[in-house]
């Protein structure tokens, strides 16, 4: 946090404080609603899909996962 609002101190510009802090006002807000143990989970399980993503960037998986083509 420290480093947005320096950027933003030498910038004069607040965008980036505002979104730092939005983000972490949905942070406090999902933990008062479904508890710390679920934001966790929640971390460790981003965390986790973001670790098996291919060497192309997009996340391992099925075919779920990869955009469909279409006969045109």
């Amino acid at each position: 946090m420290a480093e947005v609002d320096a950027a933003a101190t030498e910038r004069l510009d607040l965008t980036e404080l505002h979104e730092a802090l939005e983000a972490w006002r949905q942070v406090a807000w999902v933990t008062s609603i479904h508890g710390p143990d679920v934001y966790r989970e929640t971390m460790a399980s981003a965390q986790a899909r973001l670790q098996t993503r291919g060497a192309a960037g997009r996340p391992a998986g099925g075919p779920w996962l990869r955009p469909a083509v279409t006969a045109g």
